[in-house]
């Protein structure tokens, strides 16, 4: 390398390799390594690892030729990165991490320990039936300072925080991260992971001060999509009732809440979104039983719902 316009291209997993360090020293330029880093060697399976990495070389002293030198950043681990909604949020994360930042995710559960052990922010995106056990495989593998932030709908932050041994967070979104709710431990610190709360939302973020709130509004937002999806559907006339009740509580004009669907197919949109037994479905159910049903009536079928997981995900 002889010239200080001549730059370095590396596709290395996971470190910088200081070898690659122009032997002279005397180099002004400065040289860059971009990493690819692969979820096997044959590039298939590779949910969540084709993350590209950035960083600045280091120049000069002849001394630290050949040294090992870590990657700085983060590493986000998701788990249950094989699902509907994992796959969604790899996706997503890849498109707005910094380059420091490391997405990796599952393939299958029999990774989970192993990956667990280089995680910085272990993202929880299984069922909810599944919480309790994914935490106990995982919990003794987790780095000391290692965080959770939970998509999983009724687990709360102290449950959390007892299972995992760690700070945790939680999250409530759509799986087109339309709108994205947090609430957070006190412990829990986001100065690392700043990207996921104020850009994973497409439309709007809410970050929440309290478990009450964020409960209201995980309760609003399976209210908004399960009378949304059955007009789209053909299956109701007007579900103006529905909007102008969440339009304040989301802080949007009821006709933005209305064209919260992305294109395509509803029916398949609606059979990805609703989970056999969830809460969307539940909230399906009551909808399709009675059009007529108020905002206020298909909220308390909603918290019926969700306290029936909570129970069930403790017993």
């Amino acid at each position: 390398i002889d010239s200080p316009k001549k730059k370095l291209l590396s596709f290395t997993s996971g470190i910088a390799v200081a070898t690659l360090r122009p032997r002279t020293s005397s180099v002004s330029g400065e040289a860059r390594l971009c990493y690819v880093s692969q979820g096997d060697y044959t590039f298939q399976n590779c949910l969540g690892y084709d993350v590209g990495m950035v960083e600045k070389m280091p120049q000069g002293d002849k001394g630290r030729d050949g040294a090992i030198e870590p990657m700085p950043g983060t590493t986000v681990s998701i788990f249950g990165a094989q699902g509907h909604l994992g796959h969604n949020l790899s996706e997503r994360l890849n498109e707005i991490k910094p380059p420091s930042a490391r997405i990796v995710g599952t393939v299958d559960k029999d990774h989970n320990a192993e990956l667990a052990t280089s995680a910085d922010l272990a993202i929880i995106a299984v069922q909810p039936k599944f919480v309790r056990g994914l935490l106990n495989n995982i919990g003794p593998s987790l780095k000391p300072d290692a965080q959770v932030l939970s998509f999983a709908i009724g687990t709360s932050l102290d449950e959390l925080q007892k299972m995992s041994g760690r700070p945790a967070a939680r999250a409530m979104c759509d799986t087109w991260f339309q709108f994205v709710a947090f609430t957070a431990g006190k412990e829990f610190d986001r100065s690392k992971h700043e990207f996921i709360f104020n850009n994973l939302a497409r439309v709007k973020s809410y970050v929440l001060a309290t478990e009450k709130e964020f409960d209201a509004f995980s309760v609003n937002l399976i209210q908004l999509y399960a009378p949304v999806f059955l007009k789209a559907c053909g299956e109701m006339d007007s579900i103006d009732t529905h909007l102008q009740y969440l339009a304040p509580r989301f802080g949007l004009p009821a006709e933005r809440l209305a064209a919260c669907l992305p294109t395509g197919d509803p029916q398949e949109q609606l059979r990805a979104f609703a989970t056999p037994g969830g809460v969307t479905e539940a909230a399906i159910v009551a909808l399709r039983s009675r059009h007529s049903i108020t905002p206020e009536e298909l909220a308390q079928v909603v918290l019926n719902k969700i306290e029936e997981i909570r129970k069930r995900n403790l017993s």
